[in-house]
């Protein structure tokens, strides 16, 4: 085969070419069986992590096959092989622990469909269990043992399913239909599953500031998938998260901010996380990092008791939980990389206990560094706060004075109603984290007390610890929006007494105005009668005036024009006071 490969070669390549070639390495593709069992191998990886999540896997036959097929082509090798096991099956299995569909305990059997062309999985049926329903009693019949501390007379029923186990929200209920949004009011408390963990491991989780905008969430997982060669979550719900060999990245979306939690083995012989650091090698951080924990979470042993030491015995917060099972510790410090390192030594603590302490604890360190976040703010606004109070005392004490020796008051109403519309700013703008710190330290105060913690002797109790420090910084804030509100009801009070004095005063100057008005029209009423005497005598002229050069200019009446007009003056002047004073009752009467 050397020899016909050469032979072609030089058909194509110039001799000085052909003269390079020192070796010729020819491979020969995989049969069938070496293809298997190299699926094999990998499908045994992913049974490993199975089993550390409590999870019992199987793989039929049929798979198998299709996995040979889909993951191995002669020109490239069996290199899409692993791609496609992380694309068809761990991400698919990771996504349905994430949904609550399959739980610590279930076996699962993952089988190829010939006739729809894809993946399923299966779960086995568990053994039918009796339950006995008995006054005062409680007890499960298995095939194996009944646990029962008398013989009263029972009644029994049979069922494949525990009566406390949440069915499966479908669109009927009992074969009727379903509210509209009983599903997700069903499923809510199944949104947020918590971790199953088991010793040694260490987790690792970040709070991302990103104020609610989804897209920076989208930039960083997409990153990190296409980094990590696994298939892309769902980002469409709040809590997704993706799954490789070594570890996994859990991510949770809130109003404000964002947790991405990293989950990974320890080496036993080494002490660090096992594979790839998700936030390191490029990470993009959806936003800037408001909270970092190291959680390292140790079987409980006398060497493990020494790593006490790691942590500042001035702050050390030492406490024990799950009725003495496992302990708690951290001294709420920074590391030099910045982070709150958390320590959990635990004794036969089952994984869904200790998955559930842990996220505990990660929340008790987030939401108290949120709670917080006001803090600062509060300091800076205490200044600011005092000068509005003093400015408000000022204008008290002035209203108080004199009103001759005061300013005006339309300039006090301006200055108070822009200290109110200054403080009205000031509220505003910090309602929103004023409430989230309030409401983040409710969550604190919930999650130690589910803690249940039992004190070491010597050593504070988180909740101790928590308490003294952030109890006061929580009544300071709230002392300023108490401040704030008995600011703006005084700046009220002040502003209403003030327009009511600017009131009163508008009234007296309409009075004022009103009698120089009613005078006006007085003098106007006088100076219209002395004028009404004067048009008498003026329109009595003109007429008579016009009446003799009527009369002049008949003859008849050409040599007795002046007889005429002395008789006419009076009766003119008659008719028309008449007419005039007709006409001025007459206005009187239509008013």
């Amino acid at each position: 085969m050397k020899s016909e490969l050469l032979n072609v070669l030089r058909r194509y390549l110039r001799p000085e070419f052909i003269n390079r070639i020192d070796e010729i390495i020819v491979f020969h593709a995989l049969d069938r069986k070496q293809i298997r069992d190299i699926v094999g191998l990998q499908l045994e990886r992913v049974k490993r992590i199975a089993h550390g999540q409590g999870l019992t896997v199987e793989f039929d036959n049929s798979l198998i096959d299709h996995l040979a097929d889909v993951g191995y082509r002669p020109e490239f090798g069996a290199r899409e092989l692993r791609r496609q096991i992380r694309s068809l099956i761990e991400t698919r299995l990771a996504s349905a622990v994430l949904r609550g569909d399959i739980e610590e305990g279930d076996s699962l059997r993952f089988v190829y469909d010939d006739d729809r062309s894809e993946i399923r999985w299966e779960k086995e049926a568990k053994v039918p269990r009796v339950y006995l329903r008995v006054v005062g009693y409680s007890a499960i019949i298995t095939p194996l043992s009944i646990f029962l501390t008398r013989q009263p007379e029972v009644i029994m029923t049979e069922s494949t399913h525990h009566p406390n186990d949440q069915p499966a929200s479908t669109d009927t209920v009992y074969g009727m239909p379903a509210y509209a949004d009983r599903a997700a009011a069903v499923n809510e408390v199944h949104t947020r599953p918590h971790l199953m963990i088991q010793a040694p491991r260490e987790m690792l989780q970040f709070a991302f500031m990103t104020g609610g905008d989804l897209t920076k969430d989208k930039l960083a997982m997409n990153e990190l998938s296409g980094r990590l060669r696994v298939a892309e979550p769902d980002q469409s719900t709040a809590f997704h998260g993706l799954t490789w060999e070594d570890g996994g990245l859990h991510c949770e979306k809130h109003s404000e901010y964002s947790t991405y939690l990293w989950c990974a083995e320890l080496d036993p012989e080494t002490g660090e996380p096992r594979g790839e650091n998700p936030f390191k090698h490029g990470f993009i951080p959806p936003g800037p990092v408001v909270s970092g924990v190291r959680l390292t979470f140790l079987p409980w042993t006398s060497d493990t008791e020494g790593e006490v030491d790691r942590f500042d015995p001035s702050s050390l917060c030492y406490s024990l939980v799950e009725s003495g099972n496992a302990a708690i510790l951290t001294d709420f410090r920074q590391d030099d990389d910045g982070l709150t390192h958390i320590l959990i030594l635990a004794r036969d603590l089952k994984p869904a206990r200790a998955g559930a302490l842990a996220q505990r604890l990660l929340e008790i360190e987030t939401y108290r560094t949120l709670a917080l976040l006001s803090l600062p703010l509060t300091r800076s606004m205490t200044t600011e706060l005092r000068n509005m109070e003093s400015q408000l005392a000022m204008m008290t004490d002035e209203m108080s004075t004199n009103s001759e020796t005061r300013r005006d008051n339309h300039l006090l109403l301006s200055e108070l109603t822009g200290l109110a519309a200054k403080l009205e700013a000031c509220v505003a703008a910090n309602l929103y984290r004023f409430g989230a710190s309030r409401a983040y330290y409710e969550i604190v105060e919930e999650r130690l007390a589910a803690l249940m913690e039992e004190g070491v002797p010597g050593y504070f109790t988180w909740r101790d610890f928590l308490q003294r420090r952030i109890a006061p910084a929580m009544r300071t804030c709230l002392s300023v929006k108490e401040r704030q509100a008995k600011l703006s009801d005084e700046l009220t009070r002040n502003i209403s007494l003030l327009r009511s004095w600017i009131d009163v005063e508008l009234e007296r100057q309409n009075r004022d105005l009103l009698a120089s008005m009613n005078n006006r029209v007085k003098l106007q009423l006088r100076l219209q009668q002395t004028v009404e005497g004067l048009s008498v005598a003026a329109i009595s002229y003109y007429v008579v005036s016009l009446l003799g050069y009527f009369l002049k200019g008949i003859p008849f009446f050409y040599d007795v024009v002046a007889p005429v007009m002395a008789v006419l003056v009076p009766v003119v002047m008659l008719s028309i006071w008449w007419k005039v004073r007709r006409i001025r009752h007459t206005h009187d009467d239509s008013r």
